[in-house]
């Protein structure tokens, strides 16, 4: 989608159920490998998500691969201890990750 006439990629996991998030988040992530562009602003939108240990895992292990593309995250619908993970897969990664409450609230900040 264009924000600003700035290409924003969202990620749509919105309700997905546990055992589709990860197959959702690899997918993801292998489109972003296959594009090779650089500086990519992506929403992750995790509204209505339960992330157990193995979608957290997931999000860690792509981290690194995508990491060369990426210029910002922002992620909305996620819980506060959901943050504090993504935090450390930030800091870990050296990856620029923000929480938003809207999609809206989100492009903004991916757009600034």
């Amino acid at each position: 989608m264009l924000h600003r006439d700035i290409k924003v990629y969202h990620h749509d996991y919105n309700g997905l159920s546990q055992h589709e998030i990860v197959p959702a988040i690899e997918s993801s992530v292998n489109a972003i490998v296959e594009r090779a562009e650089e500086n990519l602003c992506i929403i992750l939108d995790l509204r209505q998500v339960k992330l157990d240990h193995r979608a957290l895992a997931s999000f860690r292990q792509t981290s690194a691969l995508s990491k060369p593309y990426i210029k910002k995250i922002a992620v909305v619908g996620i819980y506060e201890i959901q943050m504090a993970f993504l935090n450390y897969i930030s800091n870990q990664f050296g990856l620029h990750i923000r929480a938003f409450d809207t999609i809206e609230q989100a492009s903004d900040w991916l757009t600034e």
